[in-house]
């Protein structure tokens, strides 16, 4: 798997192992219509600075966190999960016939929280 490069610069780069599972989705976005394309240049011409704000605090989140954390779930549903992801690195071993439309299993981030 390869990324590229910017426009400044030529070809292609082989990506580190754990990075591989931020490419496994492409999105191609057309050029926009013509009235689009007007209506982004005028955007500029209003005089104004985009600004945007906060919607929540450093304390909220890491508040959020700590919520997170404390959820109960029970080590069956643990084992459920670790089931599955293993099962995507080597589905012969689960019995599933599932192994020529896995090209990659998922990630060692596939299990955490």
């Amino acid at each position: 798997m390869a990324n590229a490069k910017s426009i400044e610069q030529e070809g292609t780069y082989p990506l580190p192992e754990a990075q591989w599972t931020a490419f496994m989705l492409k999105l191609k976005i057309g050029y926009p219509s013509r009235r689009g394309t007007a209506d982004s240049r005028s955007d500029g011409e209003n005089g104004g600075t985009p600004t945007c704000s906060a919607v929540v605090t450093p304390q909220q989140i890491l508040k959020a966190r700590e919520i997170i954390n404390d959820i109960y779930v029970d080590d069956k549903v643990k084992d459920y999960i670790v089931d599955l992801v293993c099962a995507t690195r080597d589905p012969d071993h689960y019995k599933i016939a599932v192994k020529d439309f896995i090209q990659l299993g998922a990630s060692p981030r596939a299990t955490s929280r």
